[in-house]
């Protein structure tokens, strides 16, 4: 079916804007001195490699859990990386508020596609079906494997690094708590023991305050 110019015009636009994906720095990354810090998009590719890759013997939907990777952090390129541990820039309630009224903006002139595309962030959001909860999983552990590769190649960092290990925070590694991908993360820490990484003189200068 040929697409009128009204079509053409809402697609074009918003592949522009998803687009934008490819300049948006983790703000995580910053904080912790690295420069260059990947973007958002760079993040969503390795998320949806993962969840193809571990998703079988985790027995949930694969496709489910590849689009919730795709589509999990597309607010950002309208509202940008917000970090909510410790309330650094906002609480996780506001957060979400805001990532909702740009995925409701962005989604809603794409008709059936944007409503799916919505639902997949809503369900992901929610972290009640077992993909969600999977793909919650995933984004953290790729966080994870991000720090130790900054941690192995960058200079400069701060001890703002260390946040990204936090077995007690669901923001952290604590987020991963099936034994597989568990076991997982508890590898790169042995790596990272191994090589010093964890001590707490390692990195001097502090990362910026939370409370600021």
């Amino acid at each position: 079916m040929e697409m009128d110019e009204r079509r053409v015009r809402e697609l074009m636009d918003f592949f522009h804007e998803v687009g934008k994906l490819k300049e948006v720095k983790r703000q995580g990354w910053v904080v912790s001195g690295v420069s260059d810090g990947e973007s958002s998009a760079e993040h969503s590719f390795r998320f949806a490699i993962m969840a193809m890759v571990l998703g079988q013997d985790a027995g949930v939907d694969v496709c489910k859990a590849i689009k919730m990777g795709l589509v999990h952090d597309l607010a950002e390129s309208r509202i940008g990386d917000i970090i909510t541990w410790k309330g650094f820039h906002m609480g996780d309630e506001e957060k979400l508020k805001k990532e909702r009224t740009a995925m409701e903006s962005m989604t809603q002139p794409l008709g059936e596609v944007g409503k799916e595309i919505m639902r997949l962030w809503e369900e992901f959001e929610a972290r009640k079906t077992p993909e969600a909860k999977f793909a919650k999983e995933i984004d953290k552990l790729e966080m994870v494997f991000q720090a130790f590769e900054y941690e192995r190649t960058r200079k400069g960092l701060n001890s703002g690094i260390h946040s990204f290990y936090d077995w007690a925070d669901d923001h952290s590694a604590g987020a991963v708590k099936s034994p597989e991908l568990r076991r997982l993360v508890e590898r790169l820490m042995e790596q990272r023991r191994e090589l010093g990484f964890d001590r707490s003189d390692r990195y001097p200068d502090r990362a910026p305050s939370a409370d600021k």
